[in-house]
């Protein structure tokens, strides 16, 4: 019987993806502003994780370890930014925000390294994104307009012409 719920709850945490642990990833930064370890990881507002180390490089950077908690290894891609911020309602502490500049893209493995950012960098990045989304939305529907004119004027004229004879 104990085998058998065993294999069960084995079976349940591979079918539902379930995971234990958490996802490591290495942030480079030009400054810290007093970010320390076991600062919180945070990502929209929730805290996904935690600072566990801070090194300062030889090349005048700063290397920050985090540990960000499995159930959202799915947000950390290639468009994952990461920023150092205030920590909210606390703020003698600092925090290492998580932002996403566009949706999908490469995830990011274990123990990969990125380049850390400003807020500054990732608001114009998003911007930029959403300039792209909104011209090629823009060329998709002037596209569809033209069409439809097309198809509009063709019914117009096998109509006029059907009139005329």
């Amino acid at each position: 019987m104990l085998k058998r719920l065993i294999f069960i709850s084995v079976v349940v945490v591979v079918l539902t993806g379930f995971s234990f642990g958490s996802v490591d990833i290495h942030v480079r930064f030009e400054n810290v502003d007093g970010l320390v370890a076991e600062d919180r990881v945070l990502f929209d507002g929730a805290g996904i994780g935690k600072v566990k180390k801070i090194i300062y490089g030889d090349d005048g950077h700063f290397l920050v370890s985090l540990s960000i908690e499995k159930e959202f290894k799915t947000f950390l891609t290639e468009y994952s930014r990461f920023i150092v911020t205030e920590a909210p309602r606390d703020n003698d502490r600092k925090a290492v925000e998580m932002l996403l500049t566009h949706m999908g893209g490469e995830p990011l493995k274990d123990g990969s390294s990125v380049e850390g950012s400003s807020k500054y960098e990732v608001l114009l990045e998003m911007m930029k994104n959403d300039a792209r989304d909104g011209v090629e939305f823009l060329k998709r529907e002037y596209q569809r307009f033209s069409n439809d004119l097309k198809s509009l004027s063709a019914v117009s004229y096998t109509h006029l012409r059907a009139h005329e004879t």
